[in-house]
């Protein structure tokens, strides 16, 4: 068995910085609060993640719009015309940062945040990542997250994304505040280990960082106009019936995953969403 001894002070980090903090007393508010009396039983009603992405003109800014006491993060500025509430357009991930932690230090009525689009945010990560490393020594041969070399820049990226996760947690456990992502895609091909190489959607991030993101998420879901195929004289045609879809499961061309016990197709609707959200919470989904 591994030694539980503790040195009598250590570091901890916390969204401040490091702080001396006393091992002794960490450890016995920490047995307090993991006791056998703390244990629960059933679902739990916590804030959300969802994380919506598809191709462009979808919708998925739109899917924003019926959602009560939200507020719109719109570093793309895909919401100008929508009527939503909006923070300023940020620029900076900083401006990020600054609109994160208003929400959490603030008064407010807002019970959702939506940031849109992820890719964007990914593009200001890259940028603070950029500017940082130049003000170090020898950092004026970086000038894109490429000049880092054998993907350590996208790394460092990594690391900020967690950054930003982690003060969407505290808004989600101080504030109650649910999460809504919004992303665009990419079609990449896809190396398949079982039989014919083939092309996918998927998320316009970095691989590493789109693991990341998903994973993170209760529920990722594939925005698309729903589409039907008929043959003539031996071919095959596509056509779309005009309809936009969230996908709930994942499929060869695409990412998706859920933890509300969703139907595999829903109309991209908010209303329809939330409704089947609850109702998956409800029989102990998520």
């Amino acid at each position: 068995m591994a030694d539980r001894t503790l040195p009598s002070q250590l570091n901890q980090t916390t969204r401040y910085g490091t702080a001396r903090v006393d091992a002794k007393a960490m450890e016995a508010s920490r047995a307090k609060r993991m006791s056998l009396d703390a244990v629960t039983d059933g679902v739990r009603d916590v804030p959300w993640t969802v994380l919506v992405y598809g191709p462009e003109g979808v919708g998925k800014s739109s899917l924003a719009v019926d959602m009560d006491n939200h507020i719109h993060l719109d570093i793309e500025q895909s919401g100008n015309r929508l009527r939503t509430k909006k923070f300023p357009t940020p620029t900076t991930l900083q401006e990020v940062y600054e609109a994160i932690d208003v929400l959490f230090a603030q008064d407010h009525p807002y019970k959702r945040l939506v940031i849109d689009t992820i890719d964007r945010l990914e593009a200001l990560i890259f940028q603070h990542v950029v500017k940082t490393a130049q003000k170090r020594p020898g950092g004026s041969s970086i000038h894109t997250i490429e000049d880092f070399g054998y993907g350590k820049g996208y790394q460092i990226a990594l690391d900020e994304w967690r950054q930003v996760v982690a003060r969407l947690d505290e808004l989600r456990t101080a504030r109650k505040m649910d999460i809504l992502l919004l992303g665009h895609t990419f079609i990449r091909p896809f190396r398949n280990p079982d039989g014919p190489d083939y092309d996918r959607y998927t998320l316009r991030l970095n691989d590493k960082a789109a693991g990341f993101v998903k994973e993170w998420c209760d529920a990722v879901l594939f925005a698309r106009y729903e589409e039907t195929t008929t043959k003539i004289e031996n071919r095959t045609k596509g056509a779309m019936t005009g309809e936009r879809v969230l996908c709930t499961s994942r499929t060869a061309a695409y990412d998706a995953k859920n933890r509300f016990n969703l139907p595999e197709l829903l109309p991209l609707s908010w209303r329809e969403l939330e409704a089947a959200m609850q109702a998956g919470r409800t029989k102990g989904g998520a």
